[in-house]
């Protein structure tokens, strides 16, 4: 089974070490669209922080955007 959560870029850390702290929020667009309203629906709220060391992918961390992250079980 896999879960798909959506979720907001609050911010980008840049660190002296070049990676980056991405802290994401589970918030949605207003006036809720109907895919917002779904995960608004199922995860109300919650919030991930992550680091990223891997240049090849900083682009898709921009504050503001929406992304999407997919959760299956590792076993």
């Amino acid at each position: 089974m896999t879960a798909r959560c959506k979720f907001i870029i609050e911010s980008v850390t840049h660190h002296a070490y070049g990676g980056r702290t991405i802290r994401l929020d589970a918030r949605y667009d207003q006036p809720l669209s109907e895919e917002g309203r779904a995960f608004s629906n199922a995860t109300p709220t919650g919030q991930m922080e992550i680091v990223v060391q891997n240049d090849r992918v900083f682009d898709l961390f921009q504050p503001g955007r929406h992304v999407y992250v997919d959760v299956t079980a590792a076993e």
